[in-house]
């Protein structure tokens, strides 16, 4: 038998696979980057491939344990509610568009953080605890807490008796437990880390410009045997723009939306983008979204369970001058659904992010939303970044954005034909 074209047959689906890309990394899943993803150089990056080499880290703390270097990964264990693994010192200077990746595995489900730490020696002395209170009396009996001056809870509400349950309304939602309210308002530096044995690579937003910045920290929520493979900064505004990506000419952008000459632009003081020609320097600040430009917009395709997060170029703007964001945009909304896009915002002079949430208005055509930005207090000072959070679930196209004094009445909605 003649075993030559099996051979040949074999080595060309090998060059096939290699050429598509077929490593463990390419199926990931939901925390893999898009395709098409190019990451910029890193600012700085560390493997754990050398043996017995921690390549600087160390554990930040007792209740990171057995740090140790195994294979080609850094291992430990957490064990306590402030485990942390801490960088060695780095030089870079810290900004709002860096953003941090690591790849890792754990053994249970955990909540990973990452912050920077100043210029506080890691192993400086704890300030010492207070004197222990002195025994009570055998007689005493425990003070009464005072009942509130307008004899109402902290929130306004009535107290609730000892041998009383409280009560929900029908018409009221039951409060959200504790882990569900961490996941909602969990911050852009944190990410829920399930447990596998596969590697992932997550990608983290610290925001900690306007400090100084001397290590990298990563804590753990709960306890976990963690591996962590690399990690790496990378800076988000050294990344390359979105790709085109053009519909064919018979297909509209959604179903029933209409088509429109673009509108003059806006006579407003203020930064206005309106994706005419590219993304104009607008990035998808985590690499797990789909982010392309086409047609004059920008097309945000979100994993299934994952917020899209897009970040716009450095800016250099004083927010008190520019109240007013208007954001026109289209996502097909159910009428039944409840769906919000967060404006989110980085101060150049500290750090960390604020942020303004819209609801979404029913339909698939574009919509226009005019965001007082300058009711919030924590609009002020100079701007470094501003992006947008976009809801999972849905196909966003994001058509014009303005920063301004007022809002820019000349960008109309475009309901779909069904409401004309």
């Amino acid at each position: 038998m003649n075993r030559a074209p099996l051979l040949c047959l074999s080595l060309s689906a090998l060059a096939l696979f290699i050429l598509a890309g077929g490593t463990v990394r390419a199926a990931e899943g939901a925390t893999s980057p898009a395709a098409g993803y190019v990451a910029p150089p890193p600012l700085v990056a560390w493997t754990f491939g050398a043996p017995n080499d921690l390549a600087g880290w160390s554990a930040d703390g007792a209740d990171f344990t057995e740090l140790a270097q195994s294979g080609k990964a850094l291992t430990g264990r957490a064990v306590g509610p402030n485990a942390a693994l801490l960088s060695p010192p780095v030089t870079f200077a810290p900004t709002a568009h860096q953003a941090v990746e690591i790849r890792l595995r754990v053994d249970r489900d955990t909540l990973l953080t990452v912050s920077g730490v100043g210029d506080a020696a890691p192993d400086a002395k704890p300030a010492e605890a207070p004197p222990p209170a002195a025994p009570a009396k055998a007689d005493a009996k425990p003070p009464k807490a005072p009942p509130p001056a307008d004899a109402k809870s902290a929130e306004g509400k009535p107290p609730v008796k000892a041998d009383e349950k409280p009560t929900v309304k029908a018409d009221e939602k039951p409060p959200a437990k504790a882990d569900e309210k961490a996941a909602e308002e969990a911050p852009l530096n944190s990410v829920s880390v399930g447990r596998g044995r596969r590697m992932r690579t997550f990608r983290l937003l610290p925001f900690w410009q306007g400090a100084p910045l001397r290590r990298i920290r990563f804590a753990f929520s709960k306890p976990a045997r963690v591996e962590v493979e690399s990690v790496q900064v990378i800076d988000l505004a050294r990344q390359p723009e979105p790709g085109t990506e053009r519909p064919l000419s018979d297909e509209p952008r959604f179903p029933g939306a209409k088509e429109e000459t673009p509108e003059p632009p806006s006579p407003l003081p203020g930064p206005t983008w309106r994706f005419e020609r590219s993304a104009e320097g607008w990035i998808a600040a985590s690499a797990l979204d789909d982010l392309r430009w086409s047609l004059g917009t920008l097309r945000v395709k979100p994993a299934s369970r994952l917020d899209a997060l897009i970040l716009s170029p450095p800016l250099a703007l004083r927010a008190d001058a520019l109240p007013w964001l208007t954001l026109r945009l289209m996502a097909n909304v159910d009428p039944d659904e409840e769906k919000r896009v967060t404006v989110f915002w980085a101060r150049a002079d500290r750090p960390g992010v604020q942020s303004q949430s819209v609801t979404l208005k029913a339909g698939n055509g574009f919509r226009v939303y005019p965001v007082p930005l300058g009711d919030n207090k924590a609009w002020s000072g100079p701007l470094a970044a501003v992006g947008l959070r976009l809801p999972s679930g849905l196909t966003v196209e994001v058509d014009y954005l303005h920063l301004g004094p007022q809002p820019d009445e000349a960008e109309p909605d475009t309901p779909p034909p069904s409401a004309l």
